[in-house]
């Protein structure tokens, strides 16, 4: 009998929360969508990896980025912004960490957005 093959996944997320929530993304999402489209541009592979989501509570609905080749989704909505990268391993922290902080990825988010103040966690499961 064959042995038995384990396969380990791995991911690795940042979910930051707003101080206070911020309706004018539910709004007016163009210059936000905008400036995290200019960032995210490199690693897009079409115009359609970009779904806003409009159903659901308030708090759940936003803009979600995909880049599938990368296994990475980016969500921004009125309460909160998530990054999170799928079948990660240590090889890949530079290019996700270049991605998330290198491009200016959050700083464009909180300026556009109009949040000064978060509160954060970070969560990297191996």
């Amino acid at each position: 009998m064959p042995e038995l093959v384990t396969i380990p996944i791995s991911f690795f997320e940042v979910t930051i929360d707003y101080e206070k929530a911020n309706i004018r993304i539910l709004g007016d999402r163009a210059s936000l969508v905008q400036a995290i489209f200019e960032v995210l541009r490199p690693y897009l592979s079409s115009l359609d990896d970009i779904e806003v989501l409009t159903a659901g509570k308030p708090s759940e609905q936003g803009v979600l980025f995909k880049l599938p080749q990368k296994h990475i989704s980016f969500f921004v909505g009125p309460t909160l912004c998530r990054f999170s990268r799928n079948a990660v391993d240590w090889d890949l922290a530079e290019e996700t960490i270049s991605i998330l902080w290198g491009n200016d990825l959050l700083r464009r988010v909180f300026l556009t957005s109009g949040n000064s103040t978060l509160e954060g966690s970070l969560i990297w499961l191996l």
